[in-house]
């Protein structure tokens, strides 16, 4: 007797079921208050922040500012972070993290608002943009480590990786849609009225965050310098953490000096100007979303092959850009980058929960950043002059190869990182 198959109908309403079902699923976690209160502060001001970098950039590019100029602004941010990681991190394992979140987005909506002001009036400086920009790293350095692990005080035990992917599903779509937006906003009306929609982003999750349970974070009381002293004998007593640590700090000096910083430049001077970095920026977080998304099915455990991999994708749109290539190649590249980049960054964050117990994550967290960090402002400071004295392309170039050693070096030369894989889950 022949088989009997469903009717196509049946079958395309089996598979519209599932993903129904599927998307519910995912999506459990706002069904607590508490949780949905701080996933809507924290993604309205992803929202408005994912608009600022192009507007930041092309506010000093428009009134005559030189790639030194900018390099001094991203300098300021990325200093910030490195002067306030360690201490937003042990703050945030031992205070209330919502209120450490409110203090920060009030901070850095205030300076932002500043900011947006000057622009606006045509009256703003390199100096006072250098200014802002490092006040809102400060901001970053107390937000950072206070948002890691929110989630898991606000939600059952069942649903905290859920709570964790839809919340960086979420920024990524802010991702997405902010840095073309940025874009069309700076051409339109101008990058002060950008800056100033980050400002209102960070003010109203203030005020939403402000409602979050004194339940969102378990304070732990000590001396500062105890438990400062305490997370820096973990990390030390972590080699396979630290070694991964630096290998990727080195590929990030790579990325962050020819991406943020020679991108808008390379932009500017062959694509025609905002618009077109706006496009390239949200390709990239494009890239990011479809990364979030293929992680939801795929869960690596190959740590050090993975890590290696993703760092090596940075390569791919700075080789576009010293190729000469057009504005949907360069897309395109970033849209690859920022996939492979998502990856790697959640295989990253997967590893660090296993091996690091609660009560240090947040400190832990802090120096993996900080570490990454460090070398950046050097980097920022040494392109920004070379970038002025010998072009764009001879420092895309030197970029790439950062990049690329960074990442072929230790798998080809180190066994450890080739074995390196995730493992159980981490101690409470």
């Amino acid at each position: 007797m022949p088989t009997r198959h469903p009717p196509a109908t049946a079958r395309a309403s089996a598979v519209a079921g599932s993903a129904v079902r599927w998307f519910r699923s995912r999506c459990a976690p706002l069904a607590y208050p508490a949780y949905r209160r701080y996933w809507t502060g924290r993604v309205l001001s992803a929202a408005g922040s994912a608009t600022s970098p192009v507007a930041v950039a092309f506010a000093v590019l428009h009134r005559g500012g030189s790639a030194a100029e900018l390099s001094w602004v991203l300098i300021a941010n990325v200093a910030a972070q490195i002067l306030f990681l360690l201490v937003g991190g042990v703050f945030a394992d031992r205070m209330r993290r919502g209120r450490i979140l409110v203090v920060a987005n009030l901070l850095a909506g205030g300076t932002q608002g500043c900011a947006g002001l000057l622009v606006l009036t045509g009256q703003v400086q390199v100096w006072q943009l250098v200014m802002a920009s490092f006040v809102s790293g400060t901001a970053e350095a107390f937000i950072g480590p206070a948002a890691q692990g929110t989630a898991a005080n606000l939600l059952p035990a069942p649903l905290v990786r859920e709570g964790t992917a839809l919340m960086r599903l979420s920024f990524n779509l802010c991702k997405t849609a902010g840095p073309a937006l940025g874009g069309v906003t700076v051409a339109l009306v101008g990058a002060g009225w950008a800056i100033v929609w980050d400002a209102g982003t960070f003010l109203a999750a203030a005020v939403i965050l402000s409602s979050l349970p004194a339940a969102a974070a378990r304070v732990r009381k000590g001396r500062f310098a105890v438990q400062l002293w305490e997370g820096l004998r973990e990390f030390a007593a972590r080699p396979r953490l630290w070694v991964l640590v630096v290998q990727i700090s080195c590929a990030v000096l790579g990325w962050l000096v020819g991406f943020p910083l020679l991108g808008p430049i390379y932009a500017g001077q062959r694509l025609g100007g905002p618009v077109a970095w706006g496009d390239i920026a949200a390709g990239y977080a494009a890239g990011l979303l479809a990364g979030s998304l293929i992680t939801l099915a795929w869960r690596p455990r190959r740590v050090g092959m993975v890590v290696s991999l993703s760092l090596a994708s940075m390569a791919v749109p700075l080789v576009a850009m010293a190729t000469g290539a057009e504005l949907p190649v360069v897309v395109a590249s970033a849209v690859l980058t920022g996939a492979g980049l998502d990856i790697g960054i959640q295989t990253y964050m997967a590893y660090l929960q296993s091996c690091v117990p609660d009560r240090l994550l947040a400190r832990m967290t802090s120096l993996s950043a900080l570490g990454q960090l460090l070398p950046v402002p050097f980097g920022y400071l040494v392109a920004g002059r070379f970038t002025d004295a010998v072009g764009i392309g001879p420092m895309l170039a030197g970029c790439i190869g950062v990049i690329l050693l960074s990442a072929v070096g230790p798998p080809l030369f180190l066994r450890e990182t080739r074995r390196l894989r995730i493992a159980g889950e981490r101690e409470r």
